[in-house]
Parts: C-alpha cells; sequence; structure tokens
C-alpha cells in the first residue's frame, strides 16, 4: 500500500490537468494513461489505497475527456464514482465530485437527462453538506444551469446563473475570476434568450476586467472577446464582429499554439462570421484549415472535427454566389 501510494503521488504529478488539457503534450500523456488506469484496479480494490489511487482514475477520466473518448472517460467514472461511495459514503464531498464529474460526460454525450439528474443531486447533497454559498455549492449550481441550458430551460438556468452571480460578487467581489466566469455564463444565456443588448453589457464588461487583471493576450481575456463577438455577429455587427475573431485568433495562435484546442475553436467562430459576411472563400478556406487541424490533433471521431466535417460539408454545398452583373 505504502508504495501504491507514492506510484500514485508521483503519476498525479506528471498527469496535471494542464497538461491533459493541452495537446502539446498528448504524446507522453497517452503513455501515462494506461499506469494510471492500472494503479487505479490494483488501488481501489483495498479500502486504505482506494481513495488516493481514485484520483488517478479520475485523472485518466479527464485525458479521456479531453482527447473526445467520452465513453471511456464515462467508465472511469462510473468505477471512481462506486468506490468512493463505498469507501466515503454517498455526500462524501469527494463523491459528490466524482458524480459531478460523470455528469458532465453524460452531458457531452448528449444523456442531458441523465446529467441533470446527477446533478440535481449533487446540488441538494451539497447544499445540506456544505452550505448554500460554498464555493462547490455554487459551482454545482452553474453545472446544472449549463444542462438546463442544454435542455432548451434558459429562463431556469438564467434564474441559477443569476443566483450564482448575486453569490460570487458578495462574497468574492465584482473582479474576481470566478465572479467574471459566473457573468460570462449569465451572459451566454442572455444570448440564448434574446437578448443581445444584455449579454453585450455583461460581456463588455467582463472583457474589459479581465484586460485590466490578467492582460490582452491571456486566455480568458481573448475568450471573453470571442463571446463578444458572437454577440456583435447576432446583432448584425459584422465588421466589429470579424475584428474581434480576428484580434483573438491571432493572439490565441502566439500564446497557445497553432493547434491548441482554444485556437481551433477560434478559427471556427471566425468562419461563421466570415461566413455571414457573404465571404463564402475565406470561410471554405479557414474551415478546411480547422478540419485538418482538428484530424490532427483529436482524431477523425472526436465531437469537434465530426462538427467541422459537417459545417464544411454544408457550406461545400451551397451553389457560390454570383454578384450582380453590371
Amino acid at each position: 500500500p505504502e508504495l501504491l501510494e507514492r506510484a500514485c503521488m508521483v503519476l498525479r504529478q506528471v498527469m496535471t490537468s494542464d497538461r491533459c488539457q493541452d495537446p502539446r503534450h498528448w504524446p507522453v500523456m497517452r503513455l501515462c494513461r494506461p499506469h494510471a488506469e492500472a494503479l487505479f484496479a490494483r488501488g481501489s480494490a483495498m479500502d486504505a489505497t482506494a481513495v488516493s489511487s481514485s484520483e488517478m482514475g479520475l485523472a485518466a477520466a479527464f485525458l479521456a475527456f479531453e482527447q473526445g473518448d467520452h465513453a471511456g472517460a464515462r467508465r472511469l467514472q462510473q468505477r471512481v464514482l462506486e468506490v468512493r461511495t463505498r469507501v466515503l459514503g454517498e455526500e462524501h464531498p469527494d463523491t459528490l465530485r466524482a458524480m459531478n464529474n460523470l455528469a458532465g460526460t453524460l452531458s457531452a454525450q448528449g444523456d442531458h437527462p441523465g446529467a441533470r439528474r446527477l446533478q440535481e443531486r449533487v446540488l441538494e447533497a451539497m447544499t445540506r453538506v456544505l452550505g448554500e454559498e460554498h464555493p462547490a455549492t455554487l459551482t454545482s449550481m452553474s453545472n446544472l444551469a449549463h444542462t438546463l441550458g442544454e435542455q432548451g430551460d434558459h429562463t431556469g438556468a438564467r434564474r441559477l446563473q443569476e443566483r450564482v452571480l448575486e453569490a460570487r460578487i458578495r462574497l468574492l467581489g465584482e473582479e474576481h475570476r470566478d465572479t467574471l466566469a459566473a457573468k460570462n455564463n449569465l451572459a451566454l444565456t442572455l444570448y440564448e434568450l434574446g437578448d443581445y443588448a444584455g449579454a453585450q453589457r455583461l460581456q463588455e464588461r467582463v472583457l474589459e476586467a479581465s484586460t485590466r487583471l490578467l492582460g490582452e493576450e491571456h486566455p480568458d481575456t481573448l475568450t471573453s472577446m470571442n463571446n463578444l463577438a458572437g454577440t456583435l455577429r447576432a446583432q448584425g455587427d459584422l465588421p466589429a464582429a470579424r475584428r474581434h475573431h480576428e484580434h483573438a485568433l491571432a493572439a490565441m495562435t502566439r500564446v497557445l499554439g497553432e493547434e491548441h484546442p482554444d485556437t481551433l475553436r477560434s478559427m471556427y467562430n471566425l468562419t461563421v462570421t466570415v461566413a455571414a459576411q457573404g465571404d463564402r472563400a475565406g470561410a471554405l478556406r479557414l474551415l478546411r484549415q480547422c478540419l485538418y487541424a482538428r484530424r490532427k490533433v483529436f482524431g477523425e471521431n472526436h465531437p469537434d472535427t465530426v462538427a467541422t466535417a459537417k459545417a464544411l460539408s454544408r457550406l461545400e454545398a451551397q451553389p457560390p454566389t454570383t454578384p450582380p452583373s453590371s
């Protein structure tokens, strides 16, 4: 048990969340994953090492999720949840965290009802065990709001997100990163509800604060810029939307690299705006570049790759627009 604990500790120092999210580290992370799963399998059989080894199960699941292997992530997360429930009990914070992770994977697989059931259980238990305004409780509430939005219940999502934002402002202040994230989430829901002006106001405040506090080229700032660009596009301000998208893409390419998932997401968003401007050739060029990179980084069956391939097929099927004759 002592050696197994030590092995888990050492491998966890290698399989950090940042590395599991960064494709540049994936070759090494892929080599680590079988070892993480083996440590989890061995350790989960002994109560003395079950909790620490379950962290390796979560690390392997996180890597699987980031690489688009949602089925593999779900299998590992279900096993982690079983182990923690057995050893720690149903309402231990670590058990609830495992349940929350599983819910996120169910949502990514399209099982929003299943995700919602788990998230409602987590939120109820966390509220009772940790309190209504514990950071983990507020995060759980935010996750449930996201699932409600995915199910089309944007009004329900808005109610929860407003509660989260109010608590974050009161507990952390207007400009804490968690508060800015809560503002951003609410803005996305306002967008879905058609309140583009309300979404824009929040997004502009988030972008200003993020630029001032984190810097112009921090990933959070660039994500905020991308979100604002989408709202500007929805309101018909295509030139401003394109300027924001192009600025964000250039900075992400410089800061994160050409093949980082956030860079490719930014490229895809720019494609939508370019197409909306009627620049079919430019949109096709960007989409083909994005698809090539996503296939290389994620593989053929990753949801982002599939979505990009479908978008490219739709655009290719559209007839080129012919300029009016003079």
